[in-house]
């Protein structure tokens, strides 16, 4: 349930504390054009998020496909994990064919080069 969910994130974040990493930012940018598939509305959204290590500061650049079934209302974001439309389709077929999914990419930095 919610609050199950609730304590299992706040959990990893005292593990990841413990471990000396931290969230710096999480910035979504431009989604892509709305495709509208069957009854649902689709779009890839760009995000980069910036995590403090103890090597540096570890920047992912990835994609989540936002979904929705009520004309926009709300919106569902799937996190593509790395992988490309046909592997985020395993887990959810209902995917319009048209979505483009970038490669994502990491980095890492020196701490004093991420400022």
């Amino acid at each position: 349930g919610k609050e199950q969910y609730i304590g299992q994130l706040e959990n990893s974040r005292k593990d990841m504390k413990k471990l000396g990493i931290s969230y710096l930012t999480v910035k979504s940018g431009t989604p892509s054009a709305i495709i509208q598939y069957g009854n649902e509305l689709q779009c890839v959204v760009p995000q980069v998020v910036e995590i403090k290590t103890t090597a540096g500061v570890l920047r992912n650049e990835s994609s989540l496909i936002a979904v929705s079934s009520d004309e926009g209302q709300t919106w569902l974001f799937i996190d593509t994990g790395g992988k490309d439309l046909q592997g985020v389709k395993e887990y959810f077929p209902k995917l319009s064919d048209e979505l483009i999914i970038p490669p994502s990419s990491q980095t890492m930095e020196d701490e004093q080069d991420a400022k």
